[in-house]
């Protein structure tokens, strides 16, 4: 009973664990995809903001503002002044980068009806009526000199200045007010912030006093009726008003912070789901030995007129016993470990209520299903041990094992009798008490060496990803502009690059600009890439089809396509600046990293194109590539000389926020890999273990009819290698077709060219070091067989 008790309660704390990662894994993964999400419904940030220039020939669209708070789709606005100014220390020296934003609620209605707008990550909120007193925004890596208590100078724009210093920087002191002390007293997130905008919160009374004196632009802020739903529609409104306003809202930053989580929430998801089936895998076999071995009581339970019936329902009841003791232990475990989730910087940041945190979905609901499944996992080594009986020579169960027809080929082929005897053992699972899981163990193998499979061509594939930039649409050497460069500037950008006759290809593009696609009932605003090839071939990256070569052609990124409902081939009804335009899909594009709102997302016309609908769009961004073998480093630091004073710098190709959260998560796979690689092993450890108890019998038969130490145990080896040869023969294939039919999946999915890698290094390499492995597993359980002496086996057995 004693021992009963012992194995109930190891296998208990087993479960418990298992349940534990799998449960912690799941909850983290549904606390990170969901993080910003309840960040943005803690605060209370308008769903929309519009800027306004004052230059009608400046960069920056001119908005009559007051028109765009009539619109239909407002619920409630507010006017305000943005300003704009450099951080200094006390010093006077640059703080954050020099530029930043200076935002919070520019009067008390604003504060009234948005509150601050911002998550209170440190200290507290300013007071409003103080205009010394201010929030330092969120930073990735803030600034280590100042802290909260710390006083600082800003020294705002001089009114003024050209709108161009808002996106060119500050170069002269002439450019900048004297400078005034505030007092940091709080550290706050905003939206846009985690975009890396870098942002000062400031108070009502900071604008009533700054504000009439510095350099400011309009700015709208305002709620929807129903939310950013309503902002395509409310976008295309502005749009009338003035073609290529400045119009962005929560769901653009939204898009970007979901990506980036959703990426690892679903390498989460997959380890939870992967663990679990490794972790069942091997529980599974713990369970059925232990049903097995209580089978012994079976006997003198049936003496005392207990039916088959009852005998299965009471290792049912033990089993239950067991599910609920380990999924409760699990459940435990997760909850206490949850401080640690969400997972990833920006879910961390974001996260509105931090610490313990009970998810009753997954940690309720998956405790109970995975109790659930252990019950279904007892029911069959229940059923059967509920069948044994106790004949003259022990416990047996009914009928005859099936015997080997490979094993009895390979010993009429001349294979030495320890070899047949291990082949025989890894393919006859025996019967009764002898019988041992070895079908199970297989599977249990091909599985886990199919996954082991998937992972390494996840891994390969992802390190082909980055290091092949034309997958992810950046097919150049480098590039240069800015999206808010003047016509002037850029004229003078295309001229340098014209003239530099290292580079074969050159092309501009206009990358700042929405437009509105889909019907009028049902609109999406979607980021535009005008895009013109000056010398050479070179334009986004296309998937399927062609890119576009005529004005009423276009490429759609590989989500909107989808997310539009169209295909190529079809068409997209397309709007912008009052006139609308039905435009033939010619193909499918990734579109480059460092354009609008990420991977897969947006469209890509000719610049003739686009100025249907915007007559003055300028090509504010430019990339060029150099012929093979050119230094595209050198050819970056020459341009660079020259760039600087047009406000705009040469850079290779970058990888993009989307990419950067894919890094984080790049060496993922090998992780599970070496997880399943360890469920792989594990399995056939304690199936060998298993099998030289059972068989102990028959190892003692043999050791009588002649076989040496050395022969029982390379019959032990020869069975290891059986199964291993089996799993790795089954598992290989599958587990490689799979992970290029996954990987072709997740890549449509995160927005890249679908071009998966097959790891032949790994699989080549994989069948003699699984078959090294299995042999080193089987060292002790050989020893352990080959020591065994036949008399006091046969006299007890």
């Amino acid at each position: 009973m004693r021992s009963d008790r012992r194995s109930l309660v190891a296998l208990a704390v087993m479960l418990g664990l298992i349940s534990a990662v799998v449960l912690t894994a799941a909850a983290g993964a549904r606390r990170t995809d969901t993080a910003y999400p309840r960040f943005l419904a803690s605060i209370k940030s308008p769903d929309v903001f519009v800027i306004s220039g004052k230059d009608p020939h400046g960069p920056i669209p001119v908005v009559d503002l007051r028109k765009a708070l009539r619109l239909p789709q407002v619920s409630f606005g507010v006017l305000g002044q943005s300003i704009s100014g450099v951080a200094l220390s006390l010093h006077n020296q640059p703080l954050w980068g020099g530029n930043l934003n200076l935002g919070g609620p520019p009067s008390q209605q604003a504060l009234d009806r948005f509150g601050w707008g911002a998550k209170l990550l440190a200290g507290r909120f300013p007071d409003p009526a103080r205009p010394d007193e201010v929030m330092v925004g969120y930073r990735q890596h803030p600034d280590p000199r100042m802290k909260v208590g710390d006083r600082i100078h800003i020294a705002m724009l001089r009114p003024d200045v050209p709108e161009t210093v808002l996106f060119n920087g500050v170069s002269s002191k002439d450019q900048v007010l004297p400078p005034v002390t505030v007092k940091i007293v709080g550290v706050g997130l905003q939206t846009g912030e985690l975009q890396g905008s870098h942002d000062l919160i400031v108070t009502p009374a900071f604008y009533q006093r700054y504000a009439p004196t510095t350099f400011t632009l309009p700015v709208m802020g305002a709620t929807l009726r129903n939310g950013t739903a309503d902002f395509p529609a409310f976008s295309e409104g502005v749009d009338r008003l003035s073609p290529g306003a400045v119009v962005f809202s929560q769901s653009e930053e939204a898009a970007y912070v979901n990506r980036t989580d959703h990426v690892l929430a679903a390498a989460l998801w997959l380890f939870a789901g992967i663990t679990a089936l490794a972790g069942l895998l091997i529980f599974g076999q713990a369970l059925s030995r232990n049903a097995y071995e209580r089978a012994g009581e079976n006997p003198a339970l049936h003496a005392l007129g207990m039916t088959r019936e009852q005998l299965f329902g009471l290792t049912l009841i033990r089993s239950g016993i067991v599910a609920v003791a380990g999924a409760a232990i699990g459940i435990v475990l997760a909850f206490l470990v949850s401080p640690m989730t969400p997972f990833g910087r920006l879910a961390r940041v974001s996260e509105p209520a931090p610490g313990f945190g009970f998810d009753w979905l997954v940690l309720a609901g998956g405790g109970i299903g995975l109790a659930a499944v252990v019950v279904a996992l007892a029911a069959i080594p229940a059923w059967r041990s509920s069948r044994v009986r106790e004949n003259a020579l022990g416990l047996d169960a009914p009928g005859t094992a099936r015997p080997s027809r490979v094993a009895d080929g390979l010993a009429q082929a001349g294979v030495s009798p320890a070899g047949t005897t291990g082949i025989r053992m890894a393919l006859q699972p025996g019967k009764g008490r002898a019988s041992t899981p070895v079908r199970v163990t297989v599977f249990g193998a091909a599985v886990s060496l199919a996954a082991l499979a998937i992972a390494f061509t996840f891994g390969s594939s992802f390190q082909h990803l980055f290091a092949t930039p034309r997958l992810y649409g950046n097919d150049w050497s480098f590039t240069t502009g800015s999206p808010y460069v003047t016509e002037a500037g850029a004229r003078q950008i295309r001229t340098l690059l014209m003239k530099d006759t290292k580079l074969v290809a050159v092309g501009e593009a206009d990358i700042r600009e929405f437009l509105q696609f889909g019907p009028r009932d049902d609109l999406q605003r979607v980021n535009v890439f005008g895009f013109q090839a000056l010398r050479g071939t070179i334009g986004p990256t296309i998937v399927e089809g062609r890119e576009p070569v005529a004005p009423g052609e276009i490429a759609l990124g590989t989500k909107t396509i989808h997310s539009l409902g169209a295909h190529v081939g079809g068409t997209v009804q397309v709007g912008g600046g009052g006139h609308m335009e039905t435009m033939r899909v010619v193909g499918m594009a990734v579109l480059p990293v460092a354009f609008g709102p990420g991977l897969g997302v947006g469209a890509a016309i000719t610049l003739d194109g686009l100025r249907q609908f915007i007559p003055n769009a300028i090509a504010n961004g430019f990339a060029a590539r150099l012929a093979p073998g050119g230094d595209a480093q050198a050819e970056i630091a020459n341009m660079n000389h020259t760039l600087a004073p047009l406000g705009a710098n040469a850079q290779t190709p970058i990888e993009g926020t989307n990419l950067e959260s894919l890094k984080r998560v790049q060496n993922f796979p090998y992780l599970l890999a070496g997880l399943l690689g360890l469920a792989a092993l594990a399995t056939l450890a304690h199936t060998l273990a298993s099998s030289v108890r059972k068989r102990r019998r028959d190892f003692a038969i043999l050791k009588t009819l002649g076989f040496e130490r050395r022969q029982v145990s390379a019959a032990v080896a020869w069975q290891a290698t059986t199964i291993v040869i089996l799993a790795l023969a089954f598992g290989i294939p599958l587990g490689i077709a799979l992970g290029r039919w996954g990987w072709n999946a997740f890549a449509e999915q995160v927005g890249v060219v679908p071009e998966p890698v097959t790891p032949a290094l790994f699989a080549l390499l994989l069948v003699p070091v699984g078959i090294l492995f299995a042999n080193i597993i089987a060292a002790v359980p050989a020893r352990i067989a080959g020591r065994l002496r036949p008399a006091p086996v046969l006299r007890t057995e």
